[in-house]
């Protein structure tokens, strides 16, 4: 037995030693005490999701923003972007809760509807490296349609990264880092066809009477021609001497007359004098009796809204709408 080794195994107290006697079978065991060790989990990289219309029917602008993290001093690379199409989500709708529950949460294969890829000018130059305190933007343009109907899906966007010097890195230091993109299909029409689409929705869930509403308005060209469109609200169709036709004039709500057009603001007439009439509208007021929407390409998309006042409580018509197109002179 060596003493000295012993003392010094003692004195360290850094491992687990044992040695045996020249004269006995006994072992002794020095162990170390528990070893405490702290960690922080970080981020290699850090990104930031936006989805906004685009100008089309089904296409959708996706905004990406990459950024270190900021967290290390070590440069992280990026080397690849790619939307997953095939990992889809419908948004929940009350559709979806009926028919099944947790049926939003389905995962959905919508590759072979949508096509994908950079908006022009803003495609990244991969591999791309990421200093402390540095970021990328770019913009991916998604394009979706269906014959069926419009749908609104979530898909992951996924951003595939190397920790550390580009020259220096290996594959055990890559990471992947991913997010939800929200994104729309449009219902496509099997072909061209000389016609619109509006579709209409409520900026806000609820409403007050006397207080003003946006129904924000969507307006489809299905055709292959550019239209220069106007939109009219209550327009008087031809005259007639029919008095059951004069009582109803009262809810054409005629104001203006202009350039051949007939304006006006639906639940008012142009011929009141003052009395109250049962068969008027009480429903909508519309504040905006014309709207020009102007120039609409062919398989474009433009957005406009109408503002109305509620007059009674309960479930409302909005007023029927007419557009007319400058460019043919026709309804």
């Amino acid at each position: 037995r060596n003493p000295t080794i012993g003392q010094g195994l003692e004195a360290l107290n850094i491992g687990a030693a044992s040695w045996s006697l020249r004269d006995s079978k006994l072992t002794n065991q020095v162990r170390l005490k528990p070893i405490n060790i702290f960690l922080s989990l970080t981020q290699a990289v850090s990104i930031t999701i936006n989805s906004v219309r685009g100008s089309t029917s089904g296409s959708t602008l996706v905004s990406l923003t990459m950024a270190h993290s900021n967290t290390y001093s070590e440069p992280v690379t990026i080397t690849n972007i790619a939307l997953h199409p095939a990992h889809s989500r419908p948004a929940p709708s009350a559709s979806t809760d009926r028919s099944m529950p947790g049926g939003h949460e389905t995962v959905t294969d919508m590759k072979k509807y949508v096509k994908w890829g950079y908006a022009p000018q803003t495609e990244p130059r991969l591999p791309l490296t990421l200093q402390p305190y540095d970021a990328y933007s770019t913009v991916i343009a998604i394009e979706a349609g269906q014959d069926l109907r419009s749908r609104t899906f979530y898909s992951p966007v996924s951003v595939t990264a190397i920790v550390g010097p580009p020259e220096e890195s290996k594959e055990e230091h890559s990471v992947a880092v991913a997010k939800d993109a929200r994104w729309e299909t449009g219902r496509i029409a099997l072909e061209p066809a000389d016609a619109f689409r509006i579709d209409m929705s409520l900026e806000q869930s609820s409403c007050y009477v006397g207080a003003p509403l946006v129904v924000s308005l969507r307006v489809l060209n299905l055709g292959t021609e550019t239209r220069d469109l106007m939109l009219l609200m209550a327009k008087d169709e031809e005259s007639s001497a029919d008095p059951a036709q004069k009582v109803s004039s009262v809810n054409t709500a005629v104001v203006a007359e202009s350039g051949g057009y007939v304006f006006g603001v639906w639940g008012l007439s142009g011929e009141d004098d003052g009395t109250t009439r049962h068969n008027r509208d009480h429903e909508l007021l519309a504040v905006d009796a014309a709207l020009l929407i102007g120039e609409v390409k062919g398989q474009h998309a433009v957005d406009a809204e109408l503002r109305f006042v509620p007059l009674r409580e309960g479930t409302l018509d909005v007023p029927n709408l007419k557009l007319y197109d400058k460019i043919e002179g026709k309804w």
